[in-house]
Order: C-alpha cells, then sequence, then structure tokens
C-alpha cells in the first residue's frame, strides 16, 4: 500500500494493488475507486474505472527507502508516496 504524498487534489489518497492486476484506491474523504493495472516493458501503467477519465496513464518508478516516485513519459516526476509494508 502507498500513501500518495502529496495526492492530486490534497488530502491523502491510500493506494493498494494486487497480484492479479487489480488495484483499489481510496480518498480520506471517502471516495473510493478500483481498475486495473499492467506492466510495459519497465512502465508501469494503470486504469482507473471512474477517474482520471479512464484514461490509461504509464509511469516509471524509483524506490529510496520507503519513498515511491513516479515519473511521467517524459521523465518529469508527477509524485511520490510513502511504501507502507
Amino acid at each position: 500500500m502507498v500513501e500518495e504524498n502529496p495526492p492530486r487534489g490534497g488530502g491523502s489518497v491510500s493506494v493498494r494493488w494486487t497480484t492479479d492486476g487489480q488495484v483499489f484506491a481510496k480518498t480520506e474523504e471517502g471516495y473510493a475507486d478500483k481498475g486495473k493495472w499492467w506492466l510495459e516493458g519497465d512502465r508501469y501503467c494503470r486504469r482507473w474505472s471512474k477517474w482520471a477519465n479512464r484514461k490509461t496513464t504509464c509511469w516509471t518508478f524509483t524506490l529510496e527507502g520507503d519513498t515511491l516516485s513516479w515519473y511521467n513519459e517524459s521523465g518529469e516526476k508527477e509524485g511520490s508516496g510513502r511504501l507502507l509494508r
């Protein structure tokens, strides 16, 4: 599970992935969505069932300690979060 820091739109959001390609998220305000995730080469891709206009988005990641950072296809950092183990 990852807590996005800071999440888009403010507040916090927790994200959980399953090994069968499902992803679940819930904001501290109670908004929730589920979707699918998969790998394309070295990129993580995700499509929500409601959020982000159901558009597929892909990122690359780095992990330093418990900090997970993600980068868009142009290499720009889009966010980071704390990995909860």
